[in-house]
């Protein structure tokens, strides 16, 4: 089976910078304070944001924005593929191809559960593993959704639309940028027109926190389990 030592230089190298500890402390501070989604009553870490009142003004930082949330998400499906492998009993081999296989998050999340709750918690069973597994990969359904929303987006200047003139505290001259779903998209917009999600600079940064806590707790999910399957059967 090929293996990839690359992937663990990359995860020490993610960790080394700040610590698992830091990354936490800087997230959940920023998603605690005035910022567009906090203090709004949002229960869950993958809730959808509200709608910003503001746009972004330079285009190329929404790119960006959008950029590094895909990336982002590749790096969580990634992590998922080899917490995989290592349920079947193989770790960071061709085996996590088996997984690449399911077109969508939803079936991806099922084969990860069949491996878990079969042979591997037969075998070895951990409440406390089995619970991390299980709340993550809860987690990683309900970020799904987010996800789908942002790559599935056009950019748009939406300083002329009625719905954000309403709010917004720019005049309507200036030219704001957003992401926003398509108008076509008719499952993602309200009956009255107004998009369900809009994704800006701010909000995204603030999303892309999350992903990475979610990122970096799946990697220590990943080296727990690793350590159970290297003590033998």
């Amino acid at each position: 089976m090929a293996r990839f030592p690359f992937v663990f230089f990359f995860v020490s190298a993610f960790l080394g910078c700040g610590g698992v500890a830091s990354i936490r402390a800087t997230v959940f501070l920023k998603t605690g304070s005035s910022a567009i989604g906090g203090g709004l009553g949002m229960s869950r870490p993958w809730d959808p944001f509200p709608l910003p009142i503001r746009g972004d003004l330079d285009k190329s930082v929404t790119y960006e924005g959008l950029g590094r949330l895909i990336v982002r998400w590749e790096d969580i499906d990634f992590t998922l593929a080899r917490i995989y492998s290592i349920l079947v009993g193989d770790p960071d081999s061709d085996v996590m191809r088996e997984y690449g296989i399911c077109n969508t998050v939803r079936d991806k999340l099922s084969k990860l559960r069949t491996a878990m709750h079969g042979k591997w918690s037969v075998r070895r069973p951990s409440q406390e593993l089995e619970g991390r597994f299980d709340k993550l990969l809860q987690e990683v359904e309900g970020f799904s959704e987010r996800r789908n929303e942002f790559a599935h987006s056009i950019l748009h200047q939406v300083s002329m639309f009625t719905f954000f003139q309403e709010t917004t505290d720019l005049p309507p001259h200036r030219a704001q940028f957003a992401l926003i779903p398509a108008y076509h998209n008719l499952k993602r917009h309200h009956p009255t027109g107004r998009p369900k999600f809009m994704y800006t600079e701010d909000n995204m940064k603030e999303l892309l926190g999350r992903l990475t806590v979610l990122f970096v707790r799946l990697g220590e999910l990943r080296d727990a389990l690793e350590a159970e399957l290297s003590k033998g059967p």
